[in-house]
């Protein structure tokens, strides 16, 4: 299962990390200057997602850098177009005379639009950005465990929001079956994963359609979790929202405004807490978390919007 941890305090700005049951490393979504995030986190990270390269996003990078040099590790970072040379930038911000290239390498999958994805490496001493090879969207991340997809939303730049999605499972119920186990199991398994109930499965000699075989398999559906992080509450991007997060379990998403100050938020094309749970609301989403508090409100009015959250979502 996919757990989703803050590592900042709700006055703090965001940083959110993911782990998966049985996985050996952990996702890191957003580098906001978090207190929370400590150096045993950062050494066991995989992958970084970044929605966008705003300060309250993006300032802890140096953090996570700090505590990754010597580990030898290969982290891939996740973000927008640009991100490569922002990243780049920080790096030659030091001076690196007395550090190997074995010390840390960083992988740039840098979001071109919806549907490409281009790769850049960045290696010591020089870290020169050398590119690699393109990807095509909007699968930008996939192992054994999990799926992140992305879509690209409005906030006056482009802003990232990641879907992470378990694999389903298809179980075969033996204890129901008049059939044997065997080798047919993996094929019809894969007929009732890609519904193809025509296909024909040989068990011991003799052919059946996997439509008859599908009454012994269950399907349990992967987790869902998103992460959306700040975006104009406009139409266009409340269908991106519905359409990549239909039935999610779990979703955070930017609630940086009070409704009271919906049009300070509609200036700044950030979200409120009315128009974040209504959006959560109409995607059929099961648990929804408000995150991300603009910095002007003290902890009581935090808890405000979250209460407006809540009963806007219902």
């Amino acid at each position: 299962m996919i757990h989703a941890t803050l590592k900042n305090l709700p006055t703090e700005d965001i940083c959110i990390q993911v782990s998966i049951d049985n996985h050996p490393r952990q996702y890191l979504c957003e580098c906001g200057s978090a207190s929370l995030l400590g150096k045993k986190d950062c050494l066991n990270l995989g992958v970084i997602f970044i929605s966008h390269t705003h300060i309250d996003h993006f300032v802890n990078f140096d953090t996570v850098l700090r505590h990754q040099l010597g580990s030898g590790m290969r982290v891939v970072i996740c973000g927008p177009k640009g991100i490569a040379k922002q990243v780049q930038s920080k790096l030659w911000a030091y001076n690196w005379n007395l550090i190997s290239e074995d010390e840390v390498q960083y992988e740039i999958r840098e979001i071109q639009d919806e549907n490409t994805i281009k790769i850049y490496e960045l290696r010591p001493p020089k870290w020169d950005l050398q590119p690699i090879t393109e990807l095509e969207g909007p699968i930008i991340c996939q192992n054994e465990s999990l799926t992140v997809r992305f879509t690209i939303l409005d906030h006056g730049t482009p802003s990232i929001a990641y879907s992470f999605k378990e694999p389903d499972v298809v179980s075969f119920l033996q204890n129901e079956s008049p059939f044997a186990p065997g080798p047919w199991v993996k094929m019809a398994k894969a007929a009732f994963l890609a519904n193809e109930p025509e296909m024909l499965i040989n068990i011991q000699g003799q052919n059946y359609l996997a439509a008859e075989l599908f009454p012994y398999f269950r399907l349990k559906t992967g987790y869902h979790l998103g992460i959306v992080m700040d975006h104009l509450a406009s139409e266009a991007n409340h269908e991106k929202i519905i359409k990549t997060f239909q039935n999610a379990d779990q979703v955070f998403i930017e609630t940086y405004y009070l409704n009271e100050d919906k049009e300070l938020a509609l200036q700044n094309r950030h979200s409120f807490a009315q128009a974040s749970a209504e959006v959560m609301r109409k995607a059929g989403v099961k648990n929804a978390t408000p995150v991300h508090f603009s910095r002007r409100y003290a902890e009581e009015e935090i808890q405000l919007i979250q209460h407006q959250f809540k009963m806007a979502f219902g």
